[in-house]
């Protein structure tokens, strides 16, 4: 009887061990067969380094499986971005990346466009990451330069070149940015700081566009700096102004001097031509005259 207790005793405690080894080997055996890894966006960059309103940029990622020894498939990955952002083409907001090996990264570019009213500061996107076994998201921010300018110009035809005193004209097509309408509105050409013209334009609505055309001249010849600037009054009745170009313009000589001074010089050249030949024959006339001396020299 004791020794089927002993028997009994030591069975129980063998299948105890066995069922201990048994079961540890199944949790590592999941572990192994359960590893997923972990794709993350290592970094990212915005061309220029910082967004302009109203022009297209690049959002550059790098994809990294953090993971050295464990590669994943069936990548995707999704970006969203934040309203007044657009995607352009050829480039979509879903990019399929497929597999990714252990430590392996891939660089994707997004191309999108920023409109010009984008009023934050900030660029917001988010992306997530989508494999056979693990899904991740990130949220990323750029820097928005904002243009808090009353006027947004939109097309500009300003002279580089002139004549003296001949009238030229420069026009420029701009927008208001203002919440209010404006009054007593005046576009300016100034010339080295003086005011070269002036031309009005009157009352401009909240948000509206205008195209005027301004002539001006500039009586010396030279290069000279040029801006052109717009005066309003707003709805406060206060008097404002601000610079929508600023440049330089090269005034040549009129064509009427231009061709003085080519006469000028055409004259200067002939007269040299004439002193030339004059001494070819001054001096040819001296040889002739020492050579009968000789002659008569010779004879005597």
């Amino acid at each position: 009887m004791k020794k089927m207790r002993f028997f009994l005793g030591i069975s129980l405690m063998t299948i105890f061990f066995l069922s201990l080894s048994v079961a540890s080997k199944g949790y590592a055996t999941d572990i192994t067969e359960f590893h997923e890894p972990f794709v993350v966006v290592s970094s990212y960059s915005v061309s220029n380094d910082i967004i302009n309103p109203g022009e297209e940029f690049e959002l550059k990622l790098v994809i990294e499986n953090m993971d050295k020894s464990v590669g994943t498939s069936e990548l995707l990955l999704n970006l969203s971005y934040s309203d007044g952002i657009n995607i352009v083409y050829p480039s979509v907001s879903q990019i399929y990346i497929g597999r990714l090996k252990g430590g392996e990264s891939r660089s994707v570019v997004y191309k999108l466009n920023c409109g010009d009213s984008y009023s934050s500061s900030l660029a917001r996107f988010a992306v997530s990451i989508v494999s056979d076994n693990r899904s991740t998201s990130t949220s990323l921010v750029a820097p928005v330069k904002l243009d808090t300018s009353l006027f947004k110009v939109l097309s500009q035809d300003i002279p580089e070149e002139g004549i003296v005193s001949e009238v030229v004209s420069a026009s420029m097509l701009f927008r208001s940015r203002s919440a209010d309408n404006l009054s007593n509105v005046v576009m300016k050409v100034l010339i080295d700081d003086e005011e070269a013209a002036s031309s009005t334009i009157g009352n401009i609505y909240a948000g509206a566009s205008k195209k005027q055309t301004i002539s001006f001249s500039v009586p010396q010849a030279g290069r000279h700096d040029i801006s052109m600037m717009v005066e309003y009054v707003d709805v406060n009745g206060v008097t404002g102004a601000m610079e929508l170009y600023s440049g330089q313009i090269l005034i040549n000589e009129s064509t009427e001097k231009q061709n003085e001074l080519i006469e000028t010089n055409d004259t200067n050249t002939l007269s040299q031509e004439d002193q030339k030949r004059i001494l070819m024959c001054l001096g040819a006339s001296a040889l002739l005259l020492i050579g009968i001396v000789v002659i008569v020299k010779k004879n005597n």
